[in-house]
């Protein structure tokens, strides 16, 4: 694995597969924040960061290109697998001032090695991928703001979709109180997602043509 950080082997010495952590080659990178590597005015709807402990680095140089999100999936750690990296309360916390909350995490465990062979027991929680997603009143200021809040909207609902966020939908859709056909009918069928799911086995997104 590749990083722009060098390993805490005291820490990761104490877990399986520690070898993945050696360092074999070291190159220089000429780095460029988030913000300086996307036009001015490009709008972006949704972030995917998975850098290996530079997360947080990379969220301080997009609070521009963070303005107009919809919402970022970040993998990020609770253990210091990196020297001087950081961590998952960190991480949050610079998003949370961005308007997003936590909206959900997919955890990873890791067994240290000398009780790897120990049975139903899952280890220490090391990182997760968390997905954050504006909050309501974040989100309306910023449909509001748009020049076309029905689409703005829409795309919001399309990548609640994508994570099966329907209660997002709905909590949206009444945030910013828009009087369209499609936004209703798009809320009207989240609010049945278990059912029209089983019956079509399509997503809402693919339904209104958007994915």
């Amino acid at each position: 694995r590749s990083s722009l950080l060098s390993p805490a082997v005291k820490v990761v010495d104490q877990y399986p597969d520690d070898e993945l952590f050696d360092i074999v080659a070291e190159q220089d990178v000429d780095l460029v924040t988030l913000d300086q590597a996307l036009s001015a005015g490009e709008l972006v709807d949704f972030i995917k960061i998975d850098t290996q402990g530079a997360a947080l680095s990379i969220l301080r140089g997009a609070k521009s290109t963070l303005e107009k999100a919809v919402g970022l999936e970040v993998e990020t750690e609770f253990v210091e697998l990196y020297q001087g990296q950081g961590l998952f309360c960190e991480v949050s916390a610079e998003v949370t001032q961005q308007g997003f909350e936590l909206t959900d995490i997919r955890p990873t465990y890791w067994r240290r090695t000398v009780a790897r062979d120990i049975t139903g027991c899952k280890g220490q929680l090391i990182f997760c991928d968390a997905l954050f997603m504006r909050s309501p009143k974040s989100l309306a200021a910023i449909v509001r703001a748009s020049p076309m809040p029905v689409e703005a909207l829409l795309k919001a609902f399309a990548v609640c979709e994508v994570y099966n966020l329907s209660d997002y939908i709905v909590a949206y859709a009444d945030a910013c109180k828009i009087a369209d056909d499609r936004i209703n009918a798009w809320v009207s069928m989240a609010k049945r997602r278990p059912l029209i799911a089983a019956l079509s086995g399509l997503p809402l997104a693919r339904q209104f043509g958007m994915a």
